[in-house]
């Protein structure tokens, strides 16, 4: 059929435009989309810079969610596992379970008539500071049957705090100074060696064989242990503050001082100790806990005070939580922080920190979104993730939403396209490939406005970018006007003329042939 051949090639040519069913179709797409063709002029930059905008900043805003009190005089407390292990002064012991914070149930209790100053917790034994009875080592592998199995204590002094490390426990004895005590045995504990230089020793850290010894007037002192039969003092730095206790984190150790609060000393050199940093709000400050780049300070009467120590010269307070209690003892634990207070017992605080700055506190990251609290973009998708949460509804943690192979934040930010539709203006092909491959506009069905689909165009040969190169008539449509006008080339002809060039019309004369071949006889000859 040459002559149909050489009509199919001129019929490819001039073929106009539109057809009824795509314009119905594009008016329709058209009412629901409001196309955007600007986003090429979005960059990176832009998209970073909305990452460093997130919708809240704010670094902390602590919050009460749990408290535990039965009338004692909690001076400090020890986190481990699923339990707070509280020393309530004339209560003794007290074991708290805390697996639901918002509600600590008291699950075990020991008390012998002394007054338990300090916890520490290692395996399963609490070794207990008591100022009357010296140190006791009880079994808490029941925590609702706690046992003394152990007992040290020489009669004299006055044990103020205790710190383990692998056989040995360091009591902080505010008259005899350090004592080491050989626990190797529980039930047999024996001392092995002392420093004492006359200070009034309050707290103590045990780390890379020093014991750094927070000694009320005479500041922090640092004992090289490495003989525990031996020990010796090998720096001290003492600014005229009342030093009660102490915590080492890397090279820095920090001293809760009651006279002038946090104090910061860089320890890189243990003989000369420097203080690089300070806070002080004229509270007294009586414990302090490291997490992270903040340090938790139990601040007596001016409650709890959450300081950020990521610069050490320059630290500075970020949060505070007063109810109008005593804190003395202070311990974080996850995403929690608990008090020992004198006046209401146990307080369990959610400091609402926003490490990264995201917008989203890290209790929420960890329990809710299960995202990085320490990255502001989890997923690396260009968005941040408190936006992806309160703004865009996106999963913090999943870079490409709609799996189209382009990222949330380049679909929402740089091409304006839905996130959660692979094909945003429903043109028939993929977002991505549009934008990556075929550069037409993810949101305009057709970007050429030759009123064929840039899908269409695109399955049938012609530049959806051109609107002077149309899609070929596909060779099925054909095929199948060939067959039903049986090959008759006048009749063929005679359609063309009456089609003028219209694909539309031509698909519906196939179309409506099918259904009715009487049409045919209505073709003028």
């Amino acid at each position: 059929m040459t002559n149909m051949n050489g009509s199919k090639k001129w019929y490819s040519k001039k073929l106009f435009t539109s057809s009824l069913i795509i314009c119905i179709i594009i008016i329709s797409l058209t009412n629901f989309i409001t196309p955007n063709s600007d986003y090429g002029e979005y960059s990176e930059e832009k998209v970073n810079n909305n990452i460093m905008n997130p919708i809240s900043a704010v670094l902390c805003s602590p919050e009460e969610i749990g408290k535990f009190y039965d009338g004692g005089y909690s001076y400090n407390v020890f986190v481990s596992g699923n339990y707070a292990y509280l020393a309530d002064g004339s209560d003794g012991l007290e074991i708290i379970d805390i697996s639901t914070p918002s509600s600590p149930v008291e699950v075990g209790q020991f008390y012998d008539g002394g007054s338990s100053w300090a916890v520490y917790v290692s395996g399963s034994y609490t070794y207990v500071a008591d100022t009357s009875d010296g140190l006791e080592i009880i079994d808490i592998s029941i925590p609702s049957s706690p046992v003394e199995v152990g007992q040290f204590y020489d009669g004299s002094g006055s044990s103020f705090d205790v710190f383990v490390s692998g056989t040995y426990a360091y009591v902080a004895d505010r008259f005899d100074g350090l004592e080491i005590i050989d626990i190797s045995i529980p039930s047999s504990p024996v001392e092995v060696g002392q420093f004492n230089d006359g200070g009034e020793s309050r707290g103590l850290y045990f780390h890379n064989d020093y014991v750094y010894l927070a000694e009320e007037s005479s500041g922090l002192k640092i004992i090289n242990v490495t003989d525990p039969i031996d020990p010796f003092e090998v720096g001290q730095i003492d600014d005229g503050g009342d030093a009660w206790a102490v915590y080492v984190s890397g090279s820095y150790a920090y001293v809760a001082d009651t006279s002038d609060g946090l104090e910061i000393i860089d320890i890189s050199t243990p003989s000369s100790p420097v203080e690089v940093g300070q806070f002080d709000d004229v509270g007294e400050a009586k414990d302090v806990h490291i997490s992270d780049n903040y340090a938790y300070i139990a601040d007596y009467d001016d409650g709890l005070e959450i300081i950020d120590i990521s610069t050490p010269s320059s630290p500075v307070e970020v949060g505070q939580f007063d109810n109008g209690g005593y804190a003395w003892g202070i311990y974080h634990f996850e995403s929690n922080v608990y008090v020992a207070d004198s006046e209401d017992g146990l307080e369990i605080i959610n400091p609402q920190i926003d490490a990264d700055e995201d917008g989203l506190t890290d209790n929420d990251e960890i329990n809710l979104y299960s995202t990085n609290p320490n990255d502001d973009d989890s997923d690396d998708d260009g968005l941040n993730d408190g936006n992806e949460v309160n703004i865009y509804l996106t999963d913090p943690n999943d870079q490409d939403c709609d799996n189209d192979e382009l990222s949330d934040g380049d679909e929402i930010i740089i091409y304006k396209t839905d996130s959660f539709d692979n094909d945003s203006d429903n043109d028939g092909l993929n977002d991505s490939m549009e934008v990556i491959y075929l550069n037409t506009d993810p949101n305009l069905i057709d970007t050429d406005n030759d009123n064929f689909l840039d899908a269409y165009e695109y399955d049938y040969g012609s530049d959806p970018l051109d609107d002077s190169d149309y899609p070929a008539i596909p060779d099925a449509w054909w095929d199948a006007l060939n067959i039903h006008l049986e090959g008759n080339e006048t009749r063929i002809n005679t359609i063309y003329d009456w089609c003028d060039a219209n694909a539309t019309r031509l698909n519906n004369l196939i179309t409506e042939v099918e259904l009715n071949t009487d049409l045919l006889d209505n073709v003028d000859m």
